[in-house]
């Protein structure tokens, strides 16, 4: 199988308590975050709308000031602010992961 990835930086982390995997894929003009339910261990498919989602879905369920432009990349906003927003949002998610 092979990949063809235009990011440079793709991060998956599975977390088998609390049944998620996370994937991030980014570079400097572009960031994506899917959060994937694990069932039996597998994730769900991408087009699983009640078992994927992603991070303007989590943004949308949260409480905080966050809206999606924090998590685009752009001439005001670059990768590690989008970064540093998204760590805020994962402590403020941190019951959901």
């Amino acid at each position: 199988m092979k990949i063809n990835l235009k990011q440079n930086i793709f991060f998956v982390y599975k977390n088998e308590i609390s049944k998620k995997q996370l994937e991030i894929c980014c570079d400097e003009i572009w960031f994506h975050m899917e959060i994937r339910n694990l069932i039996d261990g597998i994730p769900a498919a991408y087009n699983d709308q009640l078992n994927c989602i992603g991070f303007e879905e989590l943004i949308n369920n949260n409480s905080s000031d966050f809206n999606h432009f924090d998590f685009y990349i752009s001439s005001e906003n670059k990768l590690s602010d989008v970064i540093t927003n998204l760590k805020k949002l994962f402590f403020d998610e941190r019951i959901f992961f």
